[in-house]
């Protein structure tokens, strides 16, 4: 009886926990969706512009999994369209925390994953992007995945379907500009696992079902290029037009600086020139950086660093890649500078209960600080920065 009101007890504890989740991703990511920005920005009207056809889509299918999804928001009652606009970028938000969530659960811990979830659904670029129509979510979500679907592969090696779902999710990825360098990277650093896969599939009609849908993405991207040519440079996340190398490297440099130092003016998703992390999220992320350094050994910040440089990289090319590529990574990297202090505090004070409790307030206090100004910074200051409200005003007839 006793064993039965443990697990009962256990059981609502983790209904509890996933009740008190649910509703804070519907705030965050719902509350004042459509009067924040009380219309829309030039950059959302050309979102769903190219996006309000099945015609349009086939004829240019880059970023096709997300200008589906607004061509099925475009189908709904009239009367919102501001709303149902940006319903597609909440979705692929809340898809972005599931897997975020499913990543930390199994490189950090549980502990650790709340701290995650909580600093992500309160990231202020986090919530820009998930409130607005824009494929910045787009690549949130699509690096999110490909890194989750890596895990799946290491964690259900026996399970035969997994091989099926890193091909779908693959070629769904293949359509989004310059997710092509990524998918490569993920193919070298996953090639043994795949190989294994591979030959764990022993019977002919499942590999011919690989085979099969493998042929169908690839033959869709085929044929979309065929018609328009012009097409593959942008896929592969490369410009119309180069800059100089200095220029480059320059650009390159201020991918990385914005995280800390001073972000692109973007009055349209972002408040002046503020760097994207706060204060002690850029320290989480120096200490995330020096506990992977000590690990270099293992593959997993190989691996990160790889898929880092290739993001940067597209970016200070100037091409469709948006700077959302790599803050995925970052956010990674910053949950494990959290779980390694928490960790090191841990491993000071083994047995004394009040030290360690005294840490696990400490950071709770301080990851709370900075969920509460990035709500402040997105929920306040942004919408009532001038700029921010010239681009939002309604057009002139």
């Amino acid at each position: 009886m006793k064993n039965y009101r443990l697990l009962q007890w256990a059981s609502w504890q983790r209904l509890s926990i996933l009740f008190v989740a649910v509703i804070a991703i519907l705030s965050a990511l719902l509350i004042h969706l459509r009067s924040l920005a009380p219309n829309l920005s030039p950059t959302e009207k050309i979102t769903l512009t190219s996006s309000s056809s099945i015609q349009l889509i086939l004829h240019n299918s880059l970023n096709a999994p997300y200008r589906l999804l607004e061509w099925l928001a475009t189908k709904a009652p009239s009367g919102h369209l501001i709303l149902y606009s940006r319903l597609p970028s909440v979705f692929l938000a809340v898809c972005s925390l599931i897997l975020f969530i499913y990543i930390l659960r199994h490189w950090y811990g549980p502990r650790s994953t709340f701290f995650g979830f909580c600093i992500l659904l309160s990231s202020a670029w986090f919530l820009h992007i998930s409130r607005f129509t824009g494929t910045d979510i787009e690549y949130f979500t699509a690096v999110l995945g490909l890194l989750a679907i890596q895990v799946g592969l290491d964690s259900h090696k026996d399970n035969q379907l997994m091989i099926y779902i890193w091909l779908v999710v693959n070629l769904i990825l293949l359509f989004i500009p310059g997710m092509i360098w990524l998918f490569i990277l993920s193919i070298f650093w996953q090639r043994n696992i795949i190989l294994n896969r591979w030959h764990f599939l022993q019977a002919t009609w499942q590999r011919l079902i690989c085979l099969l849908l493998a042929s169908i993405g690839l033959a869709a991207l085929a044929i979309n290029f065929i018609r328009t040519p012009h097409l593959i440079q942008q896929w592969i996340g490369l410009p119309v037009h180069f800059a100089p190398w200095l220029t480059i490297l320059e650009q390159f440099g201020k991918s990385m600086s914005a995280l800390v130092y001073q972000a692109p003016y973007h009055p349209e998703l972002w408040l002046g020139r503020l760097p994207i992390l706060d204060a002690f999220l850029s320290l989480m992320l120096a200490v995330g950086i020096a506990f992977y350094i000590q690990h270099w050994q293992s593959e997993r910040p190989r691996m990160i660093l790889s898929y880092f440089l290739i993001g940067c990289l597209l970016v200070a090319i100037g091409g469709s890649v948006s700077l959302s590529i790599i803050l995925p990574l970052v956010y990674l990297v910053i949950v494990a500078g959290i779980s390694y202090t928490h960790y090191f505090w841990l491993r000071v004070f083994p047995r004394n209960p009040i030290a360690r409790g005294i840490g696990i307030v400490i950071v709770t206090l301080v990851i709370g600080l900075s969920c509460f100004y990035n709500l402040q910074q997105y929920f306040v200051a942004w919408p009532n920065n001038p700029e921010t409200t010239q681009i939002y005003q309604p057009v002139s007839p």
